[in-house]
């Protein structure tokens, strides 16, 4: 009678640990919220840390007056030789989009992600015939942070995150309507950048409906308007013909 007391009473204590258990585990379900990580399996000891990853929230993004996702990505210390000057010389096929270069390791070495997912790479190549992904195609006011994964993670990824992980996060909980207008012009010239950006969303039981649009009308800016920078213009005479045109003006007018 004492051992099947005593196997009563253990029988009693593990099924209270597993109640308890249970209990616990429902309450942590509960409290967590869903968590988007941008990180490496890859083991490692307890000093090597955690994995560099660098984070540009919205306020960052905000306080940039960035425009477009470039303008976001030129301020990126881990950035090298992403294209994304808008010029008629080497910018080609591939003017208006944006890219990630990560430390400089190619375009096609950086893992350019959206809420965690793969985006199909544009219709054009670089000037080295590399392809990428059109950052361009995020709109600014929809981004809610950007985590930069500034090692490789060719092991979680595949050979295309070589050089590291570019994630965007989406403002995926936003409820209600926001409206960005802004204008900036040269300190020189006549040149100005006339942005217009608006999100609206709503909130429907479990499920978010979000929009977002925004557009960027951009001026050209001639090189006769910056003489002292003109002067440095491809000529086998030092100098380009519109500027020594404007130069010998004034004398023809007298």
């Amino acid at each position: 009678m004492k051992i099947i007391k005593n196997t009563f009473n253990t029988l009693c204590s593990v099924a209270l640990l597993f109640t308890a258990f249970a209990v616990v585990a429902q309450d942590n379900k509960e409290a967590v919220e869903e968590v988007v990580v941008t990180g490496s399996y890859l083991k490692g000891s307890a000093t090597d840390g955690a994995s560099p990853v660098s984070i540009i929230g919205r306020d960052t993004i905000e306080d940039l007056g960035a425009t477009t996702t470039a303008d976001i990505i030129r301020n990126l210390s881990v950035d090298s030789g992403s294209e994304n000057n808008p010029d008629s010389f080497t910018a080609g096929s591939t003017q208006g989009t944006s890219n990630v270069n990560l430390r400089g390791l190619g375009l096609s070495s950086t893992l350019v992600l959206v809420d965690g997912r793969r985006q199909t790479i544009a219709a054009g190549t670089s000037n080295d015939g590399a392809v990428f992904v059109d950052t361009n195609m995020i709109p600014t006011i929809a981004t809610e942070r950007v985590e930069v994964l500034k090692e490789g993670a060719a092991s979680i990824y595949g050979s295309d995150a070589v050089a590291g992980v570019v994630n965007f996060i989406l403002r995926r909980d936003f409820d209600g309507v926001e409206f960005n207008l802004s204008q900036q012009n040269t300190d020189m010239g006549n040149q100005t950048d006339d942005y217009m950006g608006v999100i609206a969303g709503k909130q429907m039981g479990n499920t978010n409906l979000v929009l977002a649009y925004s557009q960027l009308d951009r001026s050209p800016l001639a090189g006769t308007e910056l003489a002292e920078y003109s002067e440095l213009a491809v000529s086998g005479l030092g100098n380009s013909f519109l500027i020594l045109l404007r130069w010998s003006k004034p004398f023809h007018d007298s």
